[in-house]
């Protein structure tokens, strides 16, 4: 898929005003970028993507949701493009937009640390 449809995909109505990685929503602060981890897990290449990209894009501030998700805040008006772009090259986000409506599941903090237990 090319930013120009995920550009096109925020433009179509939604079921739901919650931000996400390829919809960012508007706040007071700037845009609201929001990250799904899956399964809440997160490497350090990808950390090191998310702070470059919230450093280059938005004015650097992450907030961990009680979700396991990670919001990026104040987003600045015209780098949405190049945060989305950024995010997904780290191998962050769904596919489609339609992947930022999907909740996520609640698990717990040692979730795939005990190799007894299953995931």
């Amino acid at each position: 898929m090319t930013l120009l449809n995920h550009s096109l995909d925020a433009a179509l109505p939604r079921p739901s005003a919650c931000p996400g990685l390829l919809r960012i929503v508007a706040a007071r602060d700037g845009g609201i970028c929001r990250i799904k981890l899956p399964g809440g897990r997160l490497d350090a290449a990808q950390a090191r993507a998310i702070a470059a990209a919230a450093t280059a894009c938005a004015g650097g501030v992450l907030e961990a949701t009680n979700r396991a998700n990670l919001q990026i805040r104040g987003v600045r008006p015209g780098q949405e493009a190049e945060l989305i772009e950024r995010l997904l090259a780290a191998g962050l986000g769904a596919p489609s937009a339609g992947g930022d409506d999907v909740r996520n599941l609640m698990l717990r903090p040692a979730a795939g640390h005990d190799p007894q237990a299953l995931l």
